[in-house]
């Protein structure tokens, strides 16, 4: 299963010291050149920076060119460029999984049938395969909620819940 992933999933995992978790879960894991640009260009020395320059570096995730720019330039606002490019290219190489946090983006993601996880979902997949135990998982989502990472109390604890159902 390969996924397309955003800055947010790659900088909040860094900072997390868990973006190990995306190569357990996923075969294949790509970058867009504009998420990249947003992690190790215009974020250098931030978290997330090092850590996907290494994984490049490592062939642990693999950048990928959208072929239809006509098409990201029309995604692009209300959504970042680098949303715009993991949507355009999830639908040019059928991908398995969109990786993005922001609502609209996943809501535009999933206008074209895309199969979306967020920050938040590929916790709860690592917790479901067993890659964290879950007094890990919850130390996770304990520290997730002390970075700047925007996400309402709500949201978590209806995530929680699912997970409990599960």
């Amino acid at each position: 299963m390969n996924i397309i992933c955003n800055s947010s999933i790659i900088i909040i995992l860094s900072e997390l010291g868990k973006l190990e978790i995306l190569w357990k879960l996923f075969d294949g894991i790509f970058v867009p050149i504009a998420v990249y640009n947003e992690v190790c260009v215009n974020g250098a020395g931030r978290p997330g920076s090092s850590e996907l320059k290494r994984a490049l570096d490592e062939r642990k995730a693999i950048l990928v060119q959208v072929k239809n720019k006509l098409l990201v330039e029309s995604l692009y606002n209300p959504l970042g460029r680098g949303e715009a490019e993991v949507i355009v290219s999830a639908v040019e190489t059928n991908a398995d999984i969109v990786g993005l946090d922001d609502k609209i983006a996943r809501n535009k993601a999933r206008q074209f049938g895309l199969n979306v996880i967020g920050t938040l979902g590929i916790l709860g997949l690592a917790l479901k395969n067993k890659i964290i135990s879950e007094r890990e998982f919850l130390s996770l989502i304990a520290r997730l909620r002390k970075t700047d990472f925007r996400i309402s109390n709500h949201i978590i604890k209806e995530f929680l819940k699912k997970m409990e159902e599960k």
